[in-house]
């Protein structure tokens, strides 16, 4: 066995699924006999199904990649206006610590 965890999962999941198909179809795939027709109609259902699940994946995936630029632009736009408030409240102290024209400092 590998010690590579992921392919271990696989190999697992895998298992798993030949002893689900032994215990509904009664035999092995080893066992299995069907016209090869038959065997490339399975094979095109579950790549008709494969195509399927891609597909709401990159749904998914646009999805999640819109919400998080509108997220991004929402936090940029929001630390626009703290710098901006920021900014103005260093210049407002500023202004507030310059003399005037008489050389008084307001406070």
């Amino acid at each position: 066995m590998t010690k590579d965890k992921m392919i271990q999962n696989i190999m697992n999941r895998m298992s798993k699924r030949s002893e689900d198909g032994i215990k509904k179809f009664g035999n092995t795939m080893n066992e299995s006999k069907k016209p090869t027709i038959n065997w490339i109609d399975d094979i095109q259902e579950e790549m008709w199904d494969s195509i399927v699940y891609l597909e709401k994946l990159k749904t998914i995936l646009r999805e999640e990649k819109k919400d998080f630029l509108e997220e991004a632009e929402k936090e940029k736009k929001e630390l626009e206006e703290s710098y901006k408030e920021s900014v103005r409240q260093a210049n407002e102290r500023k202004s507030k610590n310059k003399p005037n024209s008489w050389g008084i400092i307001n406070k």
